[in-house]
């Protein structure tokens, strides 16, 4: 009978360690399991945020400022008007290109946008050009004024070789007027050539 006692606790003693061994397992399994979907999960993200900025790096100039203009985020339109700035007016480049070596198509497209994420920044962050002008660039306040004057000249250039392209620019500049405030009080601080070609453009400027 004593004997027997001793069977059963020795396969008593058996199974609780059998069982315990099993737990410690399945529970080891378990945590390696959720540490490699966490692992994967975050090399997942990784590779998203790695794709998404590869994506970024790729795109064209026209597209980048497009999309900076789409964009309804605060920070992003404060940065791409610096950016769009320091692109038009300093010819440094985007994504490996810069604003000289764009053909002119693409310039007046640019042009075109760099007028619509002035705007902005003039209706949603009133003053935030005075804290950039205080730097060493000075052009912030002016920003209008130059692509206005930077039109002219690309259009101008334009028109020497390319009738249509230079018809579609002339246009394009007339709807850019009345959609930015680019009035004859405005333009006239334009330069003197640059304000004479406007002239010999629009019969009507001056209305």
């Amino acid at each position: 009978m004593k004997k027997m006692n001793i069977n059963s606790l020795l396969f008593l003693l058996v199974g609780i360690i059998v069982g315990l061994t099993v737990a410690l397992v399945a529970v080891v399994v378990f945590k390696n399991n959720n540490e490699t979907v966490i692992i994967d999960n975050r090399e997942s993200n990784e590779s998203t945020i790695e794709e998404q900025k590869k994506k970024e790096d790729s795109v064209d100039p026209v597209t980048y400022f497009t999309n900076i203009d789409k964009s309804n985020d605060k920070g992003t339109i404060k940065q791409g008007f610096i950016k769009m700035v320091d692109f038009l007016f300093y010819d440094e480049p985007i994504n490996g290109v810069r604003f000289s070596e764009l053909k002119d198509e693409a310039k007046i497209k640019i042009m075109k946008i760099a007028l619509s994420i002035d705007s902005k920044i003039d209706s949603y962050f009133p003053g935030y050009k005075e804290t950039l002008s205080t730097g060493t660039k000075k052009i912030y306040n002016d920003v209008k004024l130059k692509v206005a004057e930077l039109y002219v000249k690309v259009t101008t250039k334009i028109c020497s070789n390319n009738q249509q392209l230079c018809i579609d620019a002339k246009k394009d500049f007339e709807s850019l007027k009345n959609s930015f405030g680019l009035t004859y009080e405005f333009l006239k601080n334009l330069g003197k050539e640059e304000l004479n070609k406007l002239k010999e453009w629009y019969e009507d400027f001056r209305q």
